[in-house]
This record gives structure tokens, sequence and C-alpha cells, in this order.
């Protein structure tokens, strides 16, 4: 960790810090990791890459939590406030900002832009059609100068109206009306005030490693009736390009590009774009430049199948893309070592 003298922004919360999960993280999974999400999303800057190092300035960060939503491996949490719904359903989900309600409770957060498409996704799944907000004034707020709430609530009505389900309201009301609208809500029933009195076990902080990390939007809605549903981000592979290491489907932490064996039938990459998070780890251990990341496309899941052919310098069998060129003869490390050359195998 690093510190600085930089003065933070003052905070309800700011005694709150990032809990990182570095083991899902894509820099802890290939040294050509090139994502920068936490880094660029971070309106004060705490995020800081080095060549060889990510760390975070605990001095600067103000504990806004808006770099949760960007880390497309899940890797960051903080433990922001839940929404507040009513006790017996969880049809209406209510949000507020610290700055607009300065006081704790359900529902508050250090910032409304911390929460994600893929967290609005994962309540709707849970019954949410309703979102009632409060915020203060955005434009002059730095916290605001990043990601933003309004496009992951929009980017969730693109997704409901394409896949034909029913959509989420969304209404923002000023800080009285939507602390009285959660008070209403959020009122306790008598069953709820006898529960009260039961033993309860003491709640402990999950650390962000080991946690269950939240399904991708596209992968927690219903597909609907669509024939190729809009997927926030969609993975194509040039078969001209590839030379079918296996380095992309062995990265992938989840599961977006499979390799499936077929047996006699040959093998095959699968692309599942519903579980792609975007996080670019695949482009970037493609040696071959074979793959690209498409953001907001219609797809279904795609089957590019592979021939089993036989390396005309090294004698080994390996796999090549159906598509490609049959004078595609040479496996792939005697494509980037150049065939005429001696290789030599360690054993340890």
């Amino acid at each position: 960790m690093m510190n600085s003298s930089n003065t933070s922004q003052s905070s309800i919360v700011s005694d709150l810090l990032p809990d990182v999960d570095f083991e899902r993280c894509v820099h802890s999974k290939a040294v050509a990791a090139s994502c920068r999400a936490c880094v660029e999303a971070c309106p004060v800057s705490a995020w800081v890459m080095e060549e060889d190092a990510l760390g975070i300035d605990t001095e600067a960060c103000d504990g806004c939590g808006v770099c949760v939503p960007a880390c497309p491996q899940f890797a960051i949490h903080l433990d922001l406030s839940s929404p507040a719904v009513a006790p017996d359903n969880r049809l209406t989900a209510m949000f507020a900002c610290e700055i607009a309600v300065p006081e704790r409770g359900k529902g508050v957060r250090p910032c409304l832009h911390a929460g994600g498409l893929d967290e609005l996704a994962q309540l709707y799944t849970e019954g949410m059609r309703r979102i009632v907000f409060s915020r203060g004034d955005c434009a002059t707020c730095k916290r605001g100068a990043t990601l933003s709430c309004d496009r992951a609530l929009g980017d969730l009505a693109r997704l409901l109206a394409d896949r034909a389900l029913p959509e989420v309201a969304v209404d923002e009301l000023p800080a009285v009306d939507w602390l009285a609208t959660r008070t209403a809500l959020t009122q306790a029933t008598r069953r709820d005030f006898l529960m009260a009195f039961r033993p309860r076990n003491k709640q402990t902080k999950t650390p962000a490693k080991g946690r269950e990390p939240p399904a991708p939007a596209a992968q927690a809605l219903p597909p609907g009736a669509a024939d190729a549903p809009l997927n926030p981000y969609l993975m194509r592979i040039d078969t001209e390009l590839c030379v079918a290491c296996d380095a992309c489907s062995r990265i992938c932490s989840h599961q977006a590009i499979r390799l499936e064996k077929g047996g006699d039938d040959g093998d095959s990459y699968r692309l599942y774009p519903r579980n792609c998070t975007g996080c670019g780890l695949c482009v970037d251990v493609c040696e071959a430049g074979a793959i690209a990341i498409e953001q907001w496309q219609y797809a279904t899941d795609q089957c590019l199948r592979l021939d089993r052919r036989q390396c005309k310098a090294c004698g080994n069998v390996f796999n090549m893309p159906s598509d490609r060129d049959q004078s595609a003869v040479l496996c792939s490390i005697c494509t980037i070592t150049g065939h005429n050359k001696k290789l030599f195998q360690v054993l340890e």
C-alpha cells in the first residue's frame, strides 16, 4: 500500500477502504494484462498503476466505491449499504448518496455511481421493478466524473427491452421525500418486531477473497425469446490469425471461451458472450492478435471448429481452425520459433 499527503473529501464512510481479492485481478493472472479499469474509474486518483505493481493510496481514497463496478473481474469489494427494500418483497429498491442524505441507514451510500449494471441485473432477478433514488449535484461532485449510475440504468433498460422483459421504473426524489418514502417502505410489521427478539448469530465481514462474485448482467438476466440477444461484450476470433494455442481458453476465468474436446469429431472453441465481462485477458495473451472484444453486439453462443493436423516440422499433431487455409501446416510452437530451429526441453 502507498500513502500520500493528499486530503480527501470528507465522507461518512471515509474509514472504509476497498477490499481486494488479488487472485481475481487480471494482473495476477498474466504479465501482459492491460486492464486499468480501477485506475481510470477512480475520481480521486487513489488507485496507482506502476510498472510492476498495482496499489492504492490510502490517504487519497475516500471510500466512494466507484472502483467496485468498474472491475471486470469482481476483484474489488466494499461494504456498501444494501438498497432499502420492503420487509416482505423486493419490488422497490431505494438508493441515495450521502451528499443528498447525510446520514447512515439502508440505501445510503458514499456515491450512487458505486452501483453498476451487474448489481442492478442481480436485483432485477430478485424481483426489483422500481428504483427510487436521491442524489446531490453530480456536476460539482468529483465522484461523478468517471462512471455514471445513469449509464448503468440505461444499459439495464437496454438489456430488458432486448429480452422483452418488464421494465424498471425509476424515480428521483428530493432528500426529504426520499427519507419519508424509505420510512414508509421499510416500516416493520409486528412479525418483524417480534423477530428482533430472537437470538442472532454475530455477523462478520466476508473478505473479498472467497466471496462469490456476481454473475455478469447478460448471464444473470433471463435470455428472453431473442434468437441473438444483445450482449455488453462479444469476443471475435479471426480464424486467419488464430493458431489454436488455447491460451485464451486457459486464461478465461469466466468460461466465456472454452476448449471443448470432441473426440473423433475434433475439438472446438465454444464462445459464450453472455459470460464475458470485457476484462480483455484473452486479447492480452493472444500472441497471434486473433481476438477482439466488441461492445453491445447481438450474438448467440458460437462454435469455432478445429481440425487436427500434423506439423511438418516437428511431427506433432495440433489443432487449427477449420476455416484456416490448408497451407497452415506448422504447429503454434514451430510457427513462433521458426520450424528450422532446434528446440530443447528442460526436465526438472
